[in-house]
């Protein structure tokens, strides 16, 4: 059985995860400039998730998460996430209130709350209506306009779970696995949005650009250094520097066609 861990440090195994982006160690001055917290503090820390067994962590040397470690912050993170997206899509919450609050939220919510709050949003986005126009309905009789249209006959299906979302029966893909950085993949290639490391002005414009968790995208160029990369996202063309798609985490749905000879 998993130990509880305090508030606190879930923060440190979150930021952690965070900052080792592609397996990279982590320093503790990091840890430390990230939280505002002091070295010794971040020490102390440590010692706990290492004693826990989510960290390894020696003198001198980066920190890195185990694979237990990585596992629970991959479900903290997904937890963050679905909190995020639940006030700013559903609930029409401003990102950085959102982002704040669901920081407080995310270490009372249980495992079954969670999934009530997943599968709420799987169907939202599944209404044979569409979500957009469920959401602009429902929005709209909030501002105290009136619905022309019975909501009766508006029946939600679920259909297959989405990969990468944990489900009640224990279908669907585990977090993180298949999932690589936008930066790393190559023009022609389709892909899902499946998880956003940043936090604050860095994802905020990557949200208001329309890039979220689920969304569909197409890399249509990459600059020959890299940088900057030209998507194709909800129809319309944009450009990303390189450190912006490094923290857009893709599951690959297409590769590039062969030319046929």
């Amino acid at each position: 059985m998993t130990e509880p861990l305090s508030s606190s440090m879930e923060d440190y195994l979150e930021v952690i995860y965070e900052l080792a982006g592609d397996g990279r160690g982590v320093r503790v001055k990091q840890i430390a400039d990230h939280l505002g917290v002091s070295l010794p503090s971040v020490t102390s820390a440590l010692r706990t998730l290492s004693d826990a067994g989510l960290v390894t962590h020696e003198r001198y040397r980066p920190v890195e998460l185990t694979p237990s470690g990585r596992a629970r912050a991959d479900a903290l993170v997904n937890r963050h996430d679905a909190l995020v997206r639940f006030l700013t899509e559903i609930l029409l919450v401003d990102l950085e209130t959102a982002e704040g609050e669901a920081c407080r939220m995310e270490h009372a919510i249980g495992p079954v709350t969670l999934q009530r709050l997943v599968n709420f949003l799987q169907a939202v986005q599944r209404c044979p209506r569409g979500n957009a126009e469920w959401l602009n309905r429902l929005h709209a009789r909030w501002r105290g306009q009136t619905c022309e249209e019975p909501c009766e006959p508006c029946v939600l299906v679920l259909e297959p779970p989405l990969e990468g979302v944990p489900t009640p029966n224990g279908h669907g893909a585990e977090p993180g696995r298949g999932l690589m950085p936008l930066s790393s993949v190559g023009p022609g290639v389709r892909c899902t949005v499946r998880h956003m490391r940043g936090r604050g002005p860095s994802r905020r414009r990557l949200a208001d650009m329309g890039i979220c968790r689920g969304v569909p995208l197409e890399i249509k160029k990459v600059a020959p250094l890299g940088d900057p990369i030209d998507i194709k996202v909800r129809g319309y063309h944009l450009c990303l520097r390189k450190d912006e798609a490094a923290q857009i985490m893709v599951e690959v749905a297409e590769s590039p066609r062969q030319p046929t000879h």
